[in-house]
């Protein structure tokens, strides 16, 4: 800060008027060049001081995940190996601001059950159920896994419908399909219980005991709330495989954006519960 005095010498009548000013002696304000603030500055010199001398600093937080990512990228970033005997889809990457924690995000398929999605129209369910049926398809071989779509909604999951691991793909029109995947359940439900009834009924100590391989089942139902409007009537159907499909080796992933028309008795077959964005707050915690 430069204070400008004044210096300057006045010459006076006896009535109080200026008869001469001698500025001679005033200083010249100085030039000043503007550095900018005062604390940027500082921080730039140390800056430039560490960078000189090679310090390094602790970050105080992780890098922002990245807008869009590729799942090989995901892979690649955490070096994930498939474990044997698994059936576990990779779906993406989490990030967890509290704990300061980032990591892969898998879904163990063969020992945690049905999968149930929840999310506004257009949060992503579409691309979350996409992403669980890629990485399964491309990790497992058919004799592995075999998987059914039924997609009630924009029919973008058709594009798996060539898929070696994909029995087929039906959309809301075909109802043929879908009677015919109900009759492949029925039969496939009573052919494993009489399979499986030496071994406690279990699909995972029948693989383990018997020696024998038989796929994993995996039924994606894409927006249910369609599929009630359209085909109330068969919805008792399916509320008997959420039940006890799991225990036969027979899976379910559904999605909805309507949360009121999965009922509280039905959730409850759902061991896995996923939320995107959804309208309010209250909503998690109401379905968590």
């Amino acid at each position: 800060i430069i204070k400008k005095i004044d210096d300057s010498i006045c010459f006076v009548n006896n009535c109080g008027g200026t008869i001469k000013r001698v500025n001679d002696t005033l200083k010249q304000d100085k030039k000043v060049q503007d550095f900018g603030d005062q604390l940027t500055n500082i921080v730039r010199y140390l800056n430039q001081i560490s960078q000189a001398d090679g310090f390094k600093i602790q970050k105080l937080w992780l890098p922002a995940l990245s807008k869009v990512m590729n799942l090989s990228d995901v892979m690649q970033k955490y070096s994930y190996n498939d474990v044997e005997n698994s059936l576990t889809a990779v779906v993406g990457e989490y990030d967890a601001p509290k704990n300061q924690n980032q990591g892969i995000l898998t879904v163990d398929m063969l020992n945690t059950g049905n999968i149930l999605i929840y999310g506004n129209p257009g949060a992503g369910k579409d691309n979350l159920i996409s992403t669980i049926i890629y990485s399964l398809s491309t990790h497992c071989s058919p004799k592995k896994v075999n998987i059914y779509v039924g997609d009630f909604g924009a029919e973008t999951l058709k594009m798996f419908q060539h898929f070696p691991q994909v029995g087929d793909v039906f959309v809301t029109e075909e109802k043929n399909k879908l009677d015919s995947l109900l009759k492949m359940l029925s039969k496939e439900v009573e052919r494993r219980k009489k399979e499986y009834s030496d071994y406690g009924g279990n699909y995972v100590e029948y693989c383990k005991l018997s020696g024998k391989e038989e796929p994993v089942i995996i039924v994606a139902l894409n927006n249910y709330e369609n599929f009630v409007e359209t085909y109330s009537r068969n919805q008792d159907d399916f509320v008997q495989y959420f039940r006890d499909g799991y225990k036969y080796g027979i899976n379910f992933i559904v999605s909805t954006s309507v949360s009121s028309v999965i009922r509280s008795r039905v959730s409850q077959n759902f061991q896995i519960k996923m939320c995107l964005n959804m309208p309010d707050s209250n909503s998690y915690r109401d379905l968590l």
